[in-house]
Order: C-alpha cells, then sequence, then structure tokens
C-alpha cells in the first residue's frame, strides 16, 4: 500500500516471482479484502461491538483491563457477528467460500507495554465455514500477532525470512534490541 493504491499479488502457490503484480485502488482492496493493508488486523473494535456486561461466548473471559509488571493486558469478549465483519470479507476472499463464515466468538486479548504501546494481539475464534463445493466445517483457531517498536525493518523478501525473525528476540516488552 503506498498513497491511494495498494500492489497485490493473486496466484495459486508461493512461487510469487512468477505472479504479476496488479495496482487497484485502496478502495477496491478493502472491498475484495475487508481492509487496507496499513490497518493492524480486520476487527471491528469499538463501543458497540465489545461486549462490555459480563456475556461470554468463548471460554477465555470477560472483557478487562489489567495492569501488569510491564504494562497493561485487555482481554475483549466481542460481538460475534459486527466484530468480524471486515474479516468475513477478507476470509471469502482469500479461501473462496461460498458466503462469508459464521462466527460463534471472537476473544481478543491485547498486551500493552508501559508506553501504551500494543506489543501482541491474540485473537481466539471459532466460525463455520463452507467451501464454493458445498464442503463445510466448525473451524476454532488462535492467531497470535506480536510488534516491536523503536527501529525500522525492511519487509522480508521472499527468499528468506530468517534474518527479519531472528531480530524479534525482545519481544515480550516490545522494543528492539540493538
Amino acid at each position: 500500500e503506498e498513497g491511494d493504491s495498494t500492489t497485490k499479488l493473486w496466484g495459486k502457490d508461493s512461487n510469487y516471482a512468477a505472479m504479476t503484480p496488479e495496482v487497484v485502488s485502496n478502495e477496491d482492496y478493502v472491498k475484495s479484502m475487508g481492509r487496507k493493508v496499513s490497518d493492524v488486523d480486520s476487527y471491528i473494535v469499538s463501543k458497540k461491538t465489545v461486549l462490555s456486561n459480563g456475556e461470554n461466548y468463548s471460554d477465555k473471559g470477560v472483557t478487562s483491563v489489567t495492569k501488569t509488571e510491564t504494562g497493561y493486558q485487555i482481554e475483549l469478549e466481542m460481538d460475534p457477528v459486527y466484530t468480524v465483519a471486515n474479516y468475513c470479507v477478507q476470509m471469502k476472499t482469500i479461501s473462496d467460500l461460498k458466503s462469508k463464515p459464521k462466527f460463534d466468538y471472537c476473544h481478543l486479548s491485547y498486551t500493552l507495554n508501559e508506553k501504551l504501546e500494543l506489543v501482541k494481539l491474540v485473537s481466539y475464534e471459532k466460525y463455520y465455514a463452507k467451501t464454493k463445493a458445498g464442503v463445510g466445517s466448525y473451524c476454532e483457531g488462535r492467531l497470535e500477532t506480536k510488534f516491536q517498536w523503536g527501529k525500522e525493518h525492511a519487509i522480508p523478501t521472499t527468499e528468506t525470512t530468517d534474518p527479519y525473525y531472528d531480530n524479534f528476540d525482545s519481544f515480550e516488552i516490545g522494543e528492539i534490541k540493538e
């Protein structure tokens, strides 16, 4: 994503070098993927989507904020329809699904450092998805995304990501060590 456009590669395998880049407007990219590349994630987190009155669809606990030794832990039990609306667009496009998945629950767990910088996001989810061939199943997942602060890194090449990930030795506080 740069300016008002996004360059995308779309293929059936991992041979990125053989794919032809396509430049689309950010608006068109959002229509097919549910979000811009620069967005932290696809979830809609707002006063209307966070369940704050003790409701709990997952087994991960209710919405809460806890002060820790290194920052804050935020647990958000989310509305399983509105929170994932953009994410469902992305899932349908990427997986070529028959329709958007139906979520049973979505729980987001944020770890912030003392500066209130995002260090880690763990999402827990359960949903039903059906392929265009008509085969469907329930899926349950956990995705952990880690963030670092204090230094810029180039996006890794398609040849290897080892040097990029070797820099992530200080995830607990989110700061990149030299």
